[in-house]
């Protein structure tokens, strides 16, 4: 194995845990069965990609007005 193919090799396995670390980072516990079906309804009404995209807007939006 080349060195380029070494660094080619590492630098696709730092994108692998890149991701595995932002998907840990959005997990949300649900306390609402209800209050998450809502989510995913909206989630994709709104043509989100995930119900966590939907809820960090929110968690956004919110942030923004209390500044």
């Amino acid at each position: 194995m080349t060195l380029a193919d070494e660094l080619d090799s590492l630098g696709k396995r730092m994108d692998a845990m890149s991701d595995r670390l932002i998907r840990l980072r959005e997990r949300c516990v649900v306390l609402n069965d209800e209050l998450w079906y809502w989510a995913q309804y909206r989630a994709k009404e709104l043509g989100k990609g995930s119900v966590s995209e939907y809820l960090f807007d929110l968690i956004r939006e919110d942030k923004k007005k209390m500044k």
